[in-house]
């Protein structure tokens, strides 16, 4: 499992966290800027942010709410990238300050507005907030400590959740690349292949994968998947399930140690299945060699 995160922290602790305030007759708009770049970048955002597409024409973008909070947040351009700094406190990280957003929350909310043509790369760095992405149609790198946000059809994408909330993600031309810790989850519509690690109760929901799928789950996570047409290899540590409703996985390689189940509705070919514990393995139908080592209940067939 991948350590990229800074904490991993509960829902209930998340939504106390980040609750924004609002403060009517402290509110400002700032003036829109245009921009001639090919990418963007939002990092360390305490508050809310929404990315429209259109055909053509400069990045634009508008920085609303409390004045402090305006005042604090960074927009500039470095070589063909637009950078937008949230400005929140990196002391949140301090042990000894998690889930403090006080500083940055006690002053107001805010708002950050982008336009950008489509094909644009987009890279969102530890959010706090919701966010609405349209369809850029280009590769795309979606990180947030809480959030429930929506993005919409994309190229490659990279997409972290730590914490609470769900991540909506539209048909993905490339590959996905998942990571979820804590109780987040993420749903995308079809994808070419996965690359998922989730830990706790997370969870992460594809359309058709038109290629294969890699897992890793730590806990009580699960993944779903309406369709494969490549090689899965899952491995799953502790109580979390995997369902994969039709297609083909071809080779398939399962690791369970623990409780975890795994449920296929498709072909597998060649599956290998190796099992520690009280686990549980379905499957639909295989083709070639099965092979069986450890203590897992496999059954094959309706």
């Amino acid at each position: 499992m991948t350590q990229r995160w800074k904490s991993v922290m509960t829902g209930a602790a998340v939504a106390a966290a980040v609750t924004l305030p609002a403060i009517a007759d402290n509110w400002i708009n700032g003036p829109t800027r245009n921009f001639p770049v090919k990418s963007v970048s939002v990092h360390d955002l305490v508050g809310n942010l929404t990315i429209a597409v259109r055909d053509g024409g400069a990045v634009s973008v508008q920085v609303s709410g409390a004045k402090r909070r305006v005042d604090e947040t960074s927009v500039r351009q470095d070589d063909g990238t637009l950078s937008v700094e949230g400005g929140y406190s990196h002391a949140v990280w301090d042990w000894r300050h998690w889930f403090d957003f006080s500083d940055n929350t006690s002053s107001g909310s805010l708002s950050v507005k982008l336009m950008v043509p489509k094909g644009t790369n987009v890279n969102v760095d530890e959010l706090i907030g919701d966010a609405k992405i349209g369809d850029t149609m280009a590769p795309i790198q979606f990180s947030a400590v809480s959030t429930n946000s929506t993005i919409g059809r994309v190229g490659e994408a990279h997409i972290s959740l730590a914490g609470s909330g769900k991540v909506t993600v539209g048909d993905v031309a490339g590959d996905l690349h998942a990571e979820s810790a804590g109780a987040g989850r993420i749903k995308t519509g079809s994808v070419r292949n996965v690359h998922a690690d989730l830990a706790g109760s997370g969870g992460l929901e594809v359309g058709q994968v038109n290629g294969g799928i890699h897992l890793d789950i730590a806990g009580s996570g699960d993944f779903k998947a309406s369709r494969v047409n490549g090689p899965v290899h899952a491995d799953i540590l502790g109580s979390g399930s995997v369902a994969i409703a039709g297609g083909e996985a071809n080779p398939l390689h399962l690791s369970i140690a623990g409780s975890g189940n795994f449920s296929f509705g498709g072909t597998a070919v060649d599956p290998h299945i190796d099992a520690v514990g009280s686990g549980n393995v379905h499957l639909h139908a295989y083709r070639g060699d099965l092979a069986n080592s450890g203590m897992a209940s496999v059954k094959v067939g309706e």
